[in-house]
């Protein structure tokens, strides 16, 4: 390696060194309402920095690289589909963003651009240092120093707090920076871009979150990572050395691609994309017909007013756990307003055998999730629902 690239090499680790301390000492304490704006910026002259330090090697979508954009595709596809049929029964978080076009491209754009920024700049970085294994891995290091960053919400200084915030965001973070090196290095910078479009823009453009906890999380976006690189490293192998067969076109065409559509489709149901929304039930009070864990489809788009006795709904209750129940009464109270009522209890007077008394629950306007259209998968939720309940003191855990 030349003296000058050994210089450039250190200018460029050096300042995102600085940067993160700069960062924590000073900018998220002093101006925390602008760190987004700056960590932009910051990623983004560090990207043109270094495109004028080491230039830009192009690069083209050749067969590796095409195979390995097919693997992290997947992999995301299942990313997606894992969380949202988890949040079938963990429950899901409202969107806090607004779903306007003109709000999510004001909220996503610089999170996005920073992470992208980050890709394009370990692109040029490791094509300019691929004699020095030693550089990358320092390059390395600073990008989970500057991805922790980016990714920053505040830690309080009690033990507990710093020991969630390494579980549940520094560890995904070194997993995922170790395989975007080892992606970068091998096949180029479409993967990586590919692998943290979505990831940095689905909270921003879904209406529904999964709820899944501190627990959860940390475990499927550790997992994610890994899963990746043990599917993108095999396809890398089989490529270098030729082992290829009928077998891989059968696997993409035959397989992976409807499988992927289906997933996608199940994805859009559960997070609540469309009119009609696919959710697993907690509770049923219409035994046998539904029961707990299976996941039914529900139309959201009926207005509170226009549901009537016996139609069946689904609602959340008190422990956000979805019940679904017939509406058993429909009443105006004195303000003209409309009240929706399910029986919560039913006892028998033991004097008159055909006499039984009711008591009722209200389901206001908030609770009402959808109304039942008829379909449902039997059981599909119950894995979820049990898991659930086996770590329920975490799954809700902010």
């Amino acid at each position: 390696m030349s003296e000058s690239r050994k210089r450039k090499n250190t200018i460029i680790i050096g300042a995102i060194f600085v940067y993160v301390f700069v960062y924590f000492a000073l900018i998220f304490r002093l101006v925390p309402n602008y760190a987004t704006v700056i960590n932009g910026l910051f990623t983004l002259v560090l990207t043109i920095s270094a495109y004028f330090l080491y230039g830009f090697q192009h690069c083209g979508l050749n067969k590796t690289r095409k195979k390995v954009l097919l693997e992290v595709l997947i992999g995301l596809v299942v990313y997606f589909a894992l969380i949202y049929i988890l949040g079938l029964s963990a429950g899901f978080m409202k969107n806090a963003y607004s779903l306007k076009l003109s709000s999510i491209a004001k909220n996503a754009f610089l999170p996005v651009l920073s992470m992208v920024a980050l890709e394009l700049f370990r692109y040029i970085f490791v094509s300019a240092n691929k004699d020095s294994k030693e550089t990358i891995i320092y390059m390395t290091v600073a990008a989970i120093m500057l991805d922790m960053v980016l990714n920053y919400y505040g830690v309080t200084g009690s033990l507990a707090a710093v020991f969630v915030y390494f579980t549940v965001k520094v560890l995904p973070i070194i997993f995922k920076n170790v395989v975007m090196t080892y992606l970068t290095y091998q096949v180029g910078f479409h993967p990586c871009v590919l692998y943290v479009i979505p990831l940095s823009l689905f909270k921003y453009v879904l209406p529904s979150i999964p709820n899944l906890g501190n627990y959860l999380y940390s475990v499927i976006d550790v997992s994610l990572p890994s899963m990746i690189y043990i599917f993108t490293s095999k396809a890398i192998r089989d490529e270098l050395s030729g082992n290829e067969s009928l077998w891989e076109y059968i696997k993409i065409y035959v397989f992976i691609v409807p499988v992927t559509i289906v997933f996608s489709v199940v994805i859009g149901l559960i997070s609540g994309i469309f009119n009609y929304q696919l959710v697993g039930i907690n509770t049923s009070d219409i035994y046998p017909q539904i029961k707990r864990g299976d996941a039914v489809l529900i139309y959201k788009n009926v207005k509170y007013e226009a549901y009537d006795e016996g139609d069946i709904i689904v609602f959340k209750n008190s422990n956000n756990e979805m019940v679904i129940a017939r509406i058993d009464l429909k009443e105006k109270d004195e303000n003209g307003n409309i009240n929706l009522y399910v029986i919560s209890k039913m006892t028998q007077n033991n004097e008159v055998e055909d006499d039984y008394q009711y008591e009722y629950m209200t389901v206001t306007k908030d609770m009402v999730v959808g109304k039942y259209d008829k379909f449902k998968i039997s059981k599909v939720a119950y894995p979820s629902i049990w898991f659930n309940d086996f770590i329920k003191g975490d799954v809700h855990e902010n």
